[in-house]
């Protein structure tokens, strides 16, 4: 619950920030630095079958992104945007675990924490106003480690909070 509290708060300075620019010089740096907070958190929290945990982990990526998106004026609703398409393939990837293990928290893997860790690039590089680097960058770790995660899915029999990768599947 004290991670939901730091989270709702890093969001309203991030919804600040973006919304009103304050302070004039350093909102982009402000916004930075809390969503270096909220990665740490990310990465530092105990998640199992803790649902609070587990919903406000998935809704503070997805509303911080969104909000950063809108902002820049990116198009946000395109099927062609790589948000949408990794928000879809990961929606399913949820699902699937969800049905088949009755889990709400896909397992852990390097490549899924090194997805998050592009996704904090990415939008830190548009709060910077920086020339879309890491877009890509983004996009083929996140169908990599989606890919990743789905053979996961169907190959392991009981469900593990943390998988290394899908070589220790096989092992």
């Amino acid at each position: 619950m004290k991670n939901l509290a730091i989270r709702f708060i890093i969001f309203l300075g991030i919804s600040l920030c973006v919304n009103y620019k304050i302070p004039e010089t350093f909102y982009d740096i402000i916004i930075a630095l809390l969503l270096l907070l909220g990665l740490i958190i990310s990465y530092k929290e105990i998640r199992e079958n803790n649902i609070n945990n587990i919903l406000s982990n998935y809704l503070f990526w997805i509303v911080c992104s969104y909000i950063i998106l809108i902002e820049k004026k990116e198009v946000v609703f395109s099927l062609s945007n790589v948000f949408v398409i990794l928000f879809i393939i990961r929606s399913v990837l949820l699902v699937i675990n969800y049905f088949k293990f009755k889990k709400l928290e896909t397992p852990s893997t390097v490549l899924s924490k090194m997805w998050v860790f592009t996704l904090f690039l990415y939008l830190i590089e548009l709060v910077l106003n920086s020339t879309h680097g890491t877009k890509y960058l983004f996009y083929y770790i996140g169908l990599i480690s989606s890919i990743e995660l789905f053979i996961i899915l169907l190959v392991i029999e009981e469900w593990k909070l943390k998988i290394n990768s899908v070589i220790n599947v096989f092992k």
